[in-house]
């Protein structure tokens, strides 16, 4: 099939002109959201922008955690909803994620939360219903591939226990969703190079 581009728009070009580590996501039909890291000072924000036919508006960014991040990995939970897993630098580089709700493109940022104890890296997320998600991540300390499962109640994130998925060194993670209960990571298995 053809694919017909429309025109590229700036999400955040207001005091942040410059970003890295983009992720996105649908929050519904005609709206998403973004989240990066402002690498003026590589804290992590959010934007979401309404879409119409092809045409963009973004709306204005919002910082979500005053914290240095890396790999940040956005999910919407439903239209109103969205969930941001990354590696907190400035608290040993632990797995956090937090939830912000959504009033058209307005962001309200809710509490940052630790999801695990180690240094994270290759963080990835998935919605596995609109109160739950997995995040998928490298632990650090042993170099496997990790995974948990937090609940959410508005914006207040509940974690589970981190979970071991293999015993091989292990990067470039992503996780999708099969269903409400199940979820499925792939992953570089640094020992072998092999996906």
């Amino acid at each position: 099939s053809t694919i017909t581009a429309g025109t590229p728009v700036a999400i955040d070009s207001a005091g942040n002109p410059a970003t890295t580590n983009v992720s996105v996501s649908a929050l519904s039909s005609s709206s998403f959201a973004v989240a990066y890291g402002n690498s003026n000072n590589a804290t992590l924000y959010g934007t979401v922008a309404t879409v119409s036919g092809t045409t963009i508006t973004a709306g204005t960014p919002t910082q979500l955690h005053n914290t240095t991040i890396g790999y940040p990995s956005v999910i919407g939970l439903d239209s109103t909803h969205f969930a941001v897993a990354y590696s907190n630098s400035g608290a040993s580089s632990f797995g956090y994620a937090v939830v912000s709700s959504v009033s058209g493109t307005t962001i309200t940022a809710g509490t940052p939360v630790a999801l695990n104890g180690v240094s994270s890296s290759y963080t990835s997320a998935t919605m596995l219903s609109s109160s739950s998600f997995v995040v998928a991540y490298k632990n650090k300390s042993t170099t496997t591939a990790n995974a948990i499962v937090a609940t959410v109640s508005g914006t207040t994130i509940t974690a589970g226990t981190p979970v071991a998925l293999n015993s091989v060194n292990s990067t470039n993670i992503s996780t999708a969703t099969l269903s409400s209960s199940s979820f499925v990571v792939a992953y570089r298995n640094d020992t072998t190079t092999f996906a």
